[in-house]
């Protein structure tokens, strides 16, 4: 029956004995580490209206994942692990919704613009219904 210090020689041994040795070991492991902490880079950046202003509370997604965040008070965002690859969603409510493609890029800045649709809604006041017409304009 071997001991514990048979086992330990017989690991080492089999270290010194491996074709490429420790440097080969090391190799191997840098490189399985390298490709597992490869995956995705840091995209950070600033969500803006049309008059420049921080819009705060839009969201940020990465297209077909559930990664993603909402911008901070001053519209900044931070998304760890994103694929090179990958396109962002930005939306908020009353605005239109952005995609845009991250291509290797660290720094994504955008842009919202406001969505101008044409509202409809009835009122009533004093027991008479009044139509009231509001119209988003730049």
């Amino acid at each position: 029956m071997k001991t514990d210090v048979d086992k330990n020689r017989c690991f080492r041994n089999l270290l010194y004995r491996a074709p490429f040795g420790k440097l080969g070991l090391l190799l191997a492991f840098l490189i399985v580490a390298s490709h597992l902490w490869g995956q995705g880079i840091t995209v950070k950046g600033r969500v803006t209206d049309a008059d420049d202003a921080p819009v705060i509370g839009a969201s940020v997604l990465v297209e077909g994942t559930e990664s993603g965040m909402i911008t901070d008070l001053d519209g900044n965002y931070v998304i760890n692990n994103v694929p090179s690859d990958a396109v962002l969603v930005f939306s908020y409510v009353g605005m239109v919704t952005q995609k845009v493609a991250v291509s290797g890029r660290h720094v994504v800045n955008v842009k919202l613009e406001d969505d101008n649709v044409l509202l409809d809604e009835t009122v009533v006041i004093g027991g008479r219904a009044q139509r009231i017409y509001l119209r988003n304009t730049k």
